[in-house]
């Protein structure tokens, strides 16, 4: 047991209705049922192999970007803004030698957890659906350089008595 029964602890509180993200100018609302914000790295840090001898080889990987998915209720006000930005973005594609930057934010006041980004990469675009329930829009986001600016929930690292 972390704690004696009985002693004085702190008692933690979430809501994911205080959190902030931002793509461009668009202000992210209306989020999936269970959620709308994944963050996941496209590598490892390190690739690892073995020589014939068995000697351990790492190499450093390199990459920095961070896959994001965003899951969005099909009334949110952010889609048909988002969507201008998809199709700007594909109609510039190979254009000129560098992607045009679209910054990312997320902000989770709770936890005080941030992430940053000058470029936003549109991976995927949602297409149409209709059935019997409300289906989510889901896009698909590279953040080229930003996974070594995150900060990760500094605000719930309490100090010990």
């Amino acid at each position: 047991m972390a704690f004696q029964p009985g002693l004085p602890r702190a008692a933690f509180q979430y809501s994911f209705a205080q959190v902030q993200c931002i793509v461009g100018i668009v202000h992210l609302n209306h989020f999936g049922d269970d959620g709308g914000i994944e963050f996941e790295y496209a590598t490892d840090l390190v690739e690892a192999s073995t020589s014939a001898d068995g000697f351990r080889t790492y190499t450093a990987t390199n990459d920095e970007s961070v896959k994001v998915t965003l899951t969005l209720k099909p009334h949110s006000r952010a889609i048909p803004l988002l969507d201008v930005l998809v199709k700007t973005q594909v109609a510039t594609l190979g254009r000129k030698p560098t992607m045009t930057p679209i910054p990312f934010f997320f902000l989770d006041p709770s936890t005080g957890s941030t992430v940053a980004s000058e470029y936003v990469v549109f991976m995927s675009e949602p297409t149409q659906n209709a059935s019997k329930s409300v289906t989510d829009r889901v896009y698909v986001i590279d953040l080229p350089y930003a996974r070594f600016r995150q900060l990760f929930s500094p605000t719930l690292i309490v100090p010990t008595p």
